[in-house]
This record gives C-alpha cells, structure tokens and sequence, in this order.
C-alpha cells in the first residue's frame, strides 16, 4: 500500500467519525400525538410580558417549542393538580401533534397566546 493510500484511509476514516458525531449531535426524537412525554416545567412568575399571575391546572394546554418544528400545543398534568407561578414541577404532556426534540437540547419554551410563561425540558429515558 502506497503512504498516499494510507493517508487517503486515514481520511476517510476521519470523515466518517466526524459524519457519525455530527448526526448523533443532531439526533431528534420524536413522540407521536397524544403520547405521554414527561417533563419538567417552572412557570414564571409575571413579570412585564412574561409569565402568568394564577396558577395553571391540570390539563393546563400551551403551546410547547423545542426549536424543531413549530409550536405544538399540549395538555399538561401535574402531580399535586395545579403549579403556581414562581414553582417548578413535573409534568405529563400529551401533544395534539407529534413533538420533536433535539436529544442533546431537551429544552423546552412554553407560551400562551404568543406570551412566554415557562420553561423546562423533556426528561428523556
């Protein structure tokens, strides 16, 4: 084998390890309509446009973005029936449409009427 033939290997060995990185990076996961997806949420507090000034109850429904796909509206579930504002809890989503997330940024913003009243992300098994 020539040196140039062994540098062309090692190249392509190195391409297809930066190939396989890059797509594990990127991977997104997504949950079909109406799947339970659990997730932890803080409602924000009020603040300016932020926020909300009451609780939100059981089958609270936001809309849910992950930075893949557009918004997707949710119903949530918690615990303890309500969330107050300021708190963070866990929460079951169920989504009217399917929701994808990047794996590696389970991070999720949620709004109502184009407010942003929370934050939180997937917890992913």
């Amino acid at each position: 084998m020539t040196s140039w033939m062994r540098h062309g290997a090692w190249v392509l060995a190195a391409l297809a390890t930066t190939a396989t990185a890059a797509t594990t990076a990127d991977e997104v996961r997504e949950w079909p309509a109406n799947t339970p997806i659990e997730a932890e949420f803080h409602l924000w507090p009020a603040q300016g446009k932020t926020g909300r000034d009451t609780p939100a109850w059981d089958n609270y429904r936001p809309q849910v973005h992950t930075g893949v796909g557009g918004d997707v509206t949710c119903a949530m579930k918690f615990p303890g029936e309500k969330i107050e504002p300021g708190s963070t809890q866990r929460a079951t989503l169920r989504c009217l449409d399917p929701l994808k997330v990047r794996v590696k940024q389970p991070q999720i913003r949620v709004t109502e009427g184009g407010r942003v009243v929370g934050d939180g992300r997937l917890l992913l098994n």
